[in-house]
């Protein structure tokens, strides 16, 4: 063990891979994939999903929020990074 002053600097994670993409092909493939899992039978109440930290993956997560919502879906959890 080593002892430190402190742990980490969030502000010196955050890069271009843990922001929302503003892409446009990149959004319709992240809507893409989120109507294919919507499509799959599988996003139903309880369901648990995780993301990676790339913005293709934060995208898809907030695609699934919108179908959620409008299907009054309720997940068993959903982990996304997303650093502000």
């Amino acid at each position: 063990m080593v002892n430190v002053p402190a742990i980490g600097d969030p502000l010196g994670i955050v890069s271009g891979m843990t922001r929302m993409p503003k892409d446009p092909i990149a959004l319709k493939i992240a809507d893409l994939a989120a109507q294919a899992i919507d499509a799959s039978g599988l996003l139903k109440d309880g369901f648990s999903f995780q993301t990676g930290a790339g913005g293709a993956s934060l995208a898809v997560a907030e695609y699934l929020k919108q179908i959620m919502l409008c299907k009054n879906i309720k997940g068993g959890f959903l982990r996304s990074r997303r650093d502000r």
